[in-house]
């Protein structure tokens, strides 16, 4: 990817991550430390680490895979991966969040 290319990834990612509301907060993502690493690699590869403000609610879930399809969506974006921590069983969030992007 152009180097053009990739800041503009960058920025587009940093911007849905700004503009994206903790389900159960009015705050950002990022005002609220949720998302704990953010890389975009010059391949078109989003990772994000992330931490959900409350580690027991089914609703999170759905909501990092909202947040996953939405960031797909960016321009210069090929794939998408969000590493999930500090919850139980983060192992199972995170394929279930990165296996096809929904969950049902």
């Amino acid at each position: 990817m152009k180097k053009k290319h990739h800041e503009h990834a960058q920025r587009q990612v940093f911007k849905t991550l700004q503009q994206w509301k903790d389900p159960h907060n009015t705050a950002s993502f990022t005002s609220l430390d949720v998302v704990k690493r953010m890389e975009v690699s010059l391949d078109g590869m989003v990772e994000l680490t992330v931490n959900p403000s409350r580690p027991h609610c089914p609703c999170c879930i759905y909501d990092l895979a909202d947040l996953r399809k939405k960031l797909s969506q960016v321009k210069h974006v090929l794939d998408v991966h969000i590493e999930i921590q500090g919850v139980p069983e983060s192992g199972r969030w995170t394929r279930l969040i990165n296996d096809d992007g929904s969950v049902e």
